[in-house]
């Protein structure tokens, strides 16, 4: 198995049914991403940035072409050894966050390390550290529904980066935070993966990424330009 790339598209394009017609969301995407580095993907709404990362994960199957994670196509996974292998190795800060309303901050959080077979002591001390570095170990007791969307935003990275994953896939992690706020996202997504040799992919239309990105790609309908 080769892990010379943690995450690769070969040739991939993906089409969509709209009203019994094809619409390409990608098309022929040549890609590749290692450890320690930062990669940005860059375009606008609806130039297939949220496509590419779910292909890239695994949640969804390409029309044609091949997705590689860890050295294996996502074809060759069964969808256990899908699900357990994103559990343990890919962090997701999620557009949308995807918390658990009806569980605390603290809890959301430690899940992640649970589900990966983490004990309870040492998920519950490494989500604390992870919260105190975002600036909100206050919120650890706190329902999702009872703080704003910056919050939020950094309880999904905070979920993303806690359980040491090799892989962090971010859609758009800027986009609910204040511009300072925003930036110091950026500066420990990049200290991810330079000091904790970690492949960290971001899509955005935020240019400001551009300047800590190792490697840029730009999106537009689908295609790299």
């Amino acid at each position: 198995m080769d892990e010379t790339f943690t995450a690769r598209l070969d040739g991939v394009t993906k089409y969509y049914n709209s009203d019994g017609k094809g619409v390409a969301a990608l098309r022929d995407i040549n890609f590749s991403a290692r450890k320690g580095e930062m990669t940005l993907l860059l375009g606008p709404s609806g130039s297939g940035k949220t496509t590419f990362l779910t292909l890239l994960a695994g949640m969804q199957r390409p029309t044609s072409g091949d997705v590689y994670l860890f050295g294996m196509r996502t074809a060759d996974y069964s969808p256990v050894e899908l699900q357990s292998m994103r559990a343990r190795r890919i962090g997701f800060v999620f557009q949308n966050f995807l918390l658990l309303d009806s569980f605390p901050v603290l809890q959301n959080i430690m899940m992640v390390m649970t589900f990966a077979g983490s004990g309870l002591e040492a998920a519950r001390k490494t989500s604390l550290s992870y919260l105190e570095k975002l600036g909100i170990g206050n919120l650890a007791g706190s329902m999702p529904s009872a703080i704003s969307y910056g919050e939020k935003q950094r309880v999904a990275v905070a979920r993303a980066l806690v359980n040491g994953a090799e892989l962090i896939i971010a859609d758009e992690p800027t986009g609910s935070l204040a511009s300072q706020q925003g930036m110091k996202i950026i500066e420990m997504l990049k200290e991810c993966s330079v000091g904790e040799n970690r492949c960290v992919i971001i899509a955005s239309h935020d240019e400001r990424i551009i300047t800590f990105a190792d490697k840029v790609i730009r999106l537009s309908d689908g295609e790299i330009v």
